[in-house]
């Protein structure tokens, strides 16, 4: 029986390596960039919304505020703040001014005391800091007054801005790590896309040296 001819030799099946292109390098940097930016929106908006949830009161005087939640709040001296239009920087040390706060309902008089934590913030157009901190069992209408013992301090004393609100810590330090979480993220998929772009032209460019040149 005679043999069948031998089939001819095949050549390697496999298929050319892909360079990849330098293009991949940009797409890594701006993915930390985008990252980056991102990050300083989240710090931004979390600064913002912190301004907007706390209730403001220009002392001497009286405001009555709704507040919602049970639990302890703080009230801060606005000593960099805007008040009728017109940006005012004073002494972050507020002396003379005296402080009451009442439950509009009731009339019962809440405890004022001093913080157990130095607390404060400061953004491009405000800083403050904590003077006083109480605890309310329910929510409702809380009246707070402000006024100077002396006629004469009441007179000549400037203008104050206390604000009132709660969870400023936790609030900032969820946003501070939320743009930490993006940051770290996006920086190390950046890096991860720059590294595999230069190994993978590293390794093209090796075989192309090792291949013999076609016929």
């Amino acid at each position: 029986m005679t043999k069948p001819p031998p089939l001819p030799a095949q050549k390697s099946s496999q298929l050319p390596s892909v360079k990849p292109g330098q293009i991949h390098y940009v797409a890594g940097a701006l993915v930390i960039v985008l990252g980056l930016i991102f990050a300083i929106q989240i710090v931004y908006r979390g600064i913002t919304g912190f301004g907007r949830s706390m209730v403001r009161a220009k002392m001497p005087g009286e405001t009555t505020m709704r507040l919602e939640e049970t639990g302890r709040y703080t009230i801060y001296h606005e000593y960099v703040t805007v008040m009728d239009g017109v940006r005012y920087s004073d002494s972050p040390v507020l002396t003379g001014l005296r402080l009451r706060l009442e439950c509009y309902e009731t009339g019962d008089e809440i405890a004022l005391e001093a913080p157990r934590v130095t607390t404060d913030y400061s953004t491009p157009s405000r800083a403050g800091y904590g003077v006083s901190t109480f605890s309310i069992g329910r929510p409702g209408r809380y009246t707070l007054s402000g006024w100077y013992p002396d006629e004469e301090d009441e007179e000549n004393g400037r203008p104050i801005m206390l604000v009132v609100g709660r969870g400023l810590f936790s609030g900032m330090m969820r946003t501070i790590g939320w743009a930490m979480l993006v940051v770290f993220v996006s920086f190390g998929l950046g890096v991860a896309m720059i590294v595999l772009t230069f190994i993978g032209r590293s390794r093209a460019a090796n075989r192309a040296t090792l291949e013999p040149e076609g016929d």
